[in-house]
């Protein structure tokens, strides 16, 4: 998969001769543990984000467009996209930086917010009064949010999906399109959790159970809607989160399973170096992203694991 486009690569490197700039934690596949102790983690294309203890901001991997350089202040709230991140701060403002696109970091609404979903080119953040506003690219509808109140909101490639006040899941964009569904979206209320990945989503009900539905592959690439999404274990989870073609959890015994295109590696094609997901540890928090993943053990320490071309699976 590419991280990002050659013109970018080509830019960073004449300003930066030295390419080990761009990779500041080593090559190739790999993983890394940090003691520094994180909230919550956010995995990028290429990069990886978290909040510490104290609110502050840390940020490892590819440092194109200023994505590894965080602002200073405290946070409550961060997400990490294809070539830009958010961050909510703890007076409930938005803070974008990264590649500006589709207006991404340039049109990041004001006002004060609870929560942030970065994607592919667009953005959607929960308001503190639980409505909804995205910004970014609206080619399929995905920036453009139902009215309502809220509690989550979750970014895919072109879709977006969010978790109403009462516990029920309404989506919009591309997965939301009678042409190409229907979607077998999940019913009822009830469901606590929501993360999309790149063409597919999965809730996590407070019962335990995940569903799943969209994309295998891009719409249009020869499997229809739901068909091959892969079937999550049968475990009951806490907290989930969708990478581009995998998807981790968190189960009620705080274990990490993972399912999906190489749900092991996070990768689609495994590189040497790169190890599986761990196991016989405690978690508590975890972010799947394009093509690594990272979680929070129980103790606030990192471990991330997948490709490392940039450094994103090698934690400061």
């Amino acid at each position: 998969m590419r991280f990002f486009s050659p013109l970018l690569i080509s830019l960073f490197l004449l300003a930066c001769p030295d390419p080990d700039g761009l990779t500041p934690g080593g090559g190739g596949g790999g993983s890394g543990s940090i003691a520094l102790n994180l909230t919550s983690v956010t995995t990028g294309d290429g990069f990886s984000c978290g909040i510490s203890t104290t609110g502050g901001l840390v940020c490892w991997g590819a440092s194109i467009d200023g994505l590894t350089n965080p602002p200073v202040g405290r946070f409550t709230n961060i997400s990490a996209g294809y070539a830009s991140v958010c961050e909510v701060g703890d007076d409930g403002g938005l803070h974008c930086r990264g590649d500006d696109q589709w207006g991404r970091v340039s049109d990041t609404p004001t006002g004060t917010y609870s929560q942030v979903s970065v994607r592919h080119g667009h953005a959607c953040a929960v308001a503190r009064n639980g409505s909804i506003e995205c910004w970014g690219l609206d080619d399929k509808g995905q920036a453009s949010p139902p009215s309502g109140a809220f509690t989550k909101v979750t970014t895919g490639r072109s879709h977006s999906c969010a978790i109403t006040i009462d516990g029920s899941v309404e989506c919009w964009g591309q997965l939301d399109n009678e042409e190409e569904g229907p979607y077998n979206l999940p019913e009822g209320n009830g469901w606590i959790d929501i993360s999309a990945g790149g063409y597919h989503t999965c809730a996590a009900h407070s019962l335990g159970e995940v569903h799943c539905w969209g994309w295998r592959d891009a719409p249009g690439s020869g499997t229809g809607p739901d068909e091959g999404i892969p079937e999550p274990p049968a475990k009951g989870f806490v907290q989930i989160s969708s990478g581009e073609q995998h998807t981790c959890g968190i189960s009620h015994e705080s274990e990490i399973f993972c399912w999906g295109q190489e749900a092991d590696t996070s990768i689609g094609q495994r590189e040497e170096g790169q190890t599986d997901h761990p196991g016989g540890e405690l978690w508590e928090s975890i972010a799947a992203g394009f093509d690594h993943s990272c979680a929070i053990k129980t103790d606030g320490s990192t471990h991330c694991w997948g490709g490392n071309r940039y450094g994103q699976s090698t934690p400061p």
